[in-house]
């Protein structure tokens, strides 16, 4: 798979990028991994929210650059990007402005004592987006991916790797820890062995994804995360309107013995231009 920069008005080629090797990928993800583990899941909502606002800073003061990138990579006239580059910069500030309030623990009437649901971050989430909306896309899985306290690594469509690699930079330059976001440069079996890896807690695409593999192509099937003991389902969600973040384990404590079940969550509502169906997975937990 060639990461290129093709001028989608006279077909030249403007820059190739080398794909990464499997022991860089592999890396990668050991670094995501421990970020996760030793840092950013113990960080507090106030840590990861000045991150999220620096890169949302960084965007802004350098829209020219951003929108450059957009322009010149999909084809988007010149202040198409530009509002892209703002909207994108407002997705990741709403996030981090909001996140705590959203994610605060909430009681929830029962027959059997006390119940709370609490959200907790799910690991190393990995994102699979397409090139229309070079930054939006990124922003409506990154933002609310790190601000639950989840690490995320990207693989961008292989016709914006500028667009993928900007957006990257930006949260680096924020201050986020190695490991928080990785973009990744990958082919489709290095995308189909990462989508397998057991550190991999969810696969989160614009289109869904599964951990199946079509058989004898070594490349994944079509989209669904893989879950453990419980299954992922699209299910009515569990406040009325918002984006839904696929990132959160919510845990409900009640009375004894245990069972688990899914059903759809979402965090919101964000100044988005579309959404997907909610997706959530909640186990319900009984307390003896």
């Amino acid at each position: 798979m060639a990461y290129q920069s093709v001028n989608p008005y006279n077909g030249q080629v403007l820059q190739t990028f080398n794909e990464h090797s499997d022991e860089q990928v592999s890396g990668f993800l050991d670094c995501a991994s421990r970020c996760f583990q030793d840092k950013w899941r113990n960080a507090t909502f106030a840590e990861r929210a000045s991150i999220a606002h620096k890169a949302a800073s960084i965007m802004r003061t350098r829209a020219d650059d951003f929108a450059q990138a957009v322009t010149l990579e999909m084809g988007k006239l010149i202040g198409e990007s530009h509002e892209e580059v703002a909207l994108s910069a407002d997705i990741i500030d709403y996030y981090a402005d909001n996140a705590e309030a959203f994610l605060a623990p909430q009681p929830i009437p029962t027959k059997f004592g006390e119940a709370t649901i609490e959200s907790t971050p799910l690991g190393v989430l990995l994102g699979i987006e397409p090139w229309n909306f070079p930054y939006y896309q990124l922003a409506r899985f990154v933002a609310p991916s790190l601000m639950a306290g989840n690490v995320v690594m990207v693989k961008h469509a292989s016709s914006v790797p500028q667009c993928a690699m900007a957006f990257e930079r930006a949260f680096t330059e924020a201050g986020a820890p190695d490991g928080v976001y990785t973009n990744l440069l990958v082919s489709k079996n290095q995308l189909a062995r990462l989508i397998q890896e057991p550190r991999v807690r969810e696969c989160l695409p614009a289109v869904r994804c599964g951990r199946d593999q079509d058989k004898g192509s070594g490349q994944p099937a079509g989209c669904g995360a893989r879950t453990s003991g419980a299954t992922v389902t699209d299910a009515p969600p569990l406040q009325a309107v918002g984006f839904p973040v696929n990132s959160l384990r919510a845990h409900v404590l009640t009375a004894p013995s245990a069972v688990s079940f899914t059903r759809g969550a979402v965090v919101g509502p964000p100044p988005v231009i579309g959404v997907a169906k909610p997706r959530h997975r909640v186990e319900l937990l009984m307390k003896s």
